[in-house]
């Protein structure tokens, strides 16, 4: 899975655990490019992204 990029050493350097790959990297940016595109949003940061909305 590693040699096909569908998971990747997690730490790095070693080879006894993988993280596994849901969507592979290249996925998720075109996935977050599309939902910027489309719904006219500034995607700030991730933590600006889950975080509330406070009403003035």
């Amino acid at each position: 899975m590693v040699s096909d990029k569908l998971a990747a050493y997690e730490p790095p350097k070693q080879d006894r655990s993988v993280l596994i790959y849901w969507r592979l990297p290249e996925e998720w940016v075109e996935i977050l490019y599309e939902w910027v595109r489309t719904s006219r949003k500034y995607f700030l940061s991730f933590l600006e992204s889950i975080k509330p909305q406070l009403g003035t």
